[in-house]
């Protein structure tokens, strides 16, 4: 009979009446392991393996002959779980997860803890769970062992009070003790108003509950200097020592289309660990004017233009360039109130149309507007269209 261990087993035997037989049970290295060799009727025994191997039933005949009958079975009876996971909480001190229960026993069972080989002692296993019910665990583990770092930490659940079984093991999970800041760039979007970028995320020094700086780096350039200590109430669930305050959010100007958006958490002073990137985003934005030539006709010998052009560095009104047949016509202020315009692009307001009237011969001509980018502002000129006037 192979046998795991930790499984249980039961054997019994039944023979012919008037006889009597003595059963004899033999561990893989050859020591008796159990048996039965009373008077009793039938013979029968049971236990828990605590080895591996290929256990074997002998069958001696005590008195009288006859036919016999041997019956056994194999049961898991051992306490079953598992380690879901192991995460940092504060300084010396992890959060370990998961859940574990005993077969053959009613009641929570305890979980034992081990960092690196060191023992950190047991803890009941009887965190409500919707999957497993008061069986899980969520343990708070403090020891000096958990230096800055990564460190090992593994769970036993304890065999139930007088059950069958042995203790099981329910995994071991690698953990890291920071020493330097830690955090997240969780976001960036265009604005708020023209020619900027705002970002947002959350830092900490695990070596502090005080907010620290962020650095802001555009394109590998300084950008801007942050604090975080801006309200993540999310944070402070996940990591109750250090409190909620450890946001932040703010905004750099832009000066090219491509951005490379990266930020650091910066050490605490005086304390071990270093600069640590929180992450990096890449941004395209639109730096030169866009816009619309939307209509362009003779009114006698009139040109009539009109449509509208914004630069996105700025909500001002900018200048539109006009060209006839590849010569310049004129300029104009695209100053105009344009309300679809204002409702399409809420943050530059209306006043971004334009209008121009200059004479034209009776010819036919090709009309071409261009958008003149912002002075001091990042882009080129950018052409809005051409429409061709009979």
């Amino acid at each position: 009979m192979h046998l795991n261990a930790g499984q249980s087993f039961a054997v019994a035997m039944e023979g012919d009446p008037g006889t009597d037989f003595d059963l004899y049970f033999y561990a893989p290295d050859g020591t008796l392991a159990d048996g039965s060799n009373g008077y009793t009727y039938p013979e029968q025994f049971g236990g828990t393996a605590t080895v591996t191997g290929d256990f074997i039933l002998e069958v001696n005949s005590f008195f009288g002959s006859g036919n016999y009958a041997v019956a056994y079975g194999i049961f898991n009876w051992s306490p079953v779980g598992h380690l879901d996971a192991v995460s940092f909480v504060s300084p010396q001190t992890v959060l370990a997860w998961g859940w574990a229960a005993d077969p053959d026993y009613d009641g929570p069972i305890d979980v034992q803890y081990f960092v690196d080989g060191s023992n950190l002692g047991q803890y009941t296993a009887q965190f409500a769970r919707p999957d497993v019910g008061p069986r899980g665990f969520a343990q708070t583990l403090t020891s000096s062992n958990f230096t800055p770092g990564t460190h090992n930490v593994c769970a036993y659940a304890i065999n139930g009070p007088n059950s069958d079984g042995l203790n099981s093991f329910i995994g071991c999970k690698a953990v890291y003790i920071p020493s330097s800041p830690i955090g997240s760039l969780d976001g960036i979007m265009y604005g708020p108003g023209p020619g900027k970028l705002s970002m947002w995320g959350w830092t900490l020094d695990p070596d502090t509950a005080l907010p620290i700086q962020v650095h802001l780096y555009d394109n590998g350039s300084p950008a801007a200097a942050l604090t975080a200590n801006q309200n993540r109430p999310d944070i402070g669930y996940f990591f109750p020592y250090y409190g909620a305050s450890h946001g932040y959010e703010g905004s750099i100007p832009i000066t090219t289309s491509h951005n490379v958006i990266c930020a650091y958490g910066i050490n605490a002073t005086g304390t071990p660990g270093s600069n640590a990137l929180l992450g990096c985003r890449v941004v395209d934005v639109a730096v030169s004017p866009i816009g619309s030539l939307d209509l362009a006709y003779r009114d006698g010998t009139n040109l009539i233009t009109s449509g509208w052009a914004i630069d996105p560095d700025t909500a001002s009104s900018i200048q539109v360039h006009i060209y006839v047949d590849g010569v310049f016509q004129g300029a104009v202020t695209a100053g105009n109130p344009r309300g679809d315009i204002g409702a399409a692009f809420p943050a530059y307001g209306a006043n971004h149309g334009f209008t121009t009237t200059s004479p034209v011969t009776a010819a036919r001509h090709t009309v071409c507007a261009y958008g003149i980018n912002d002075s001091g502002t990042p882009g080129n000129n950018v052409l809005l269209g051409c429409r061709l006037m009979q």
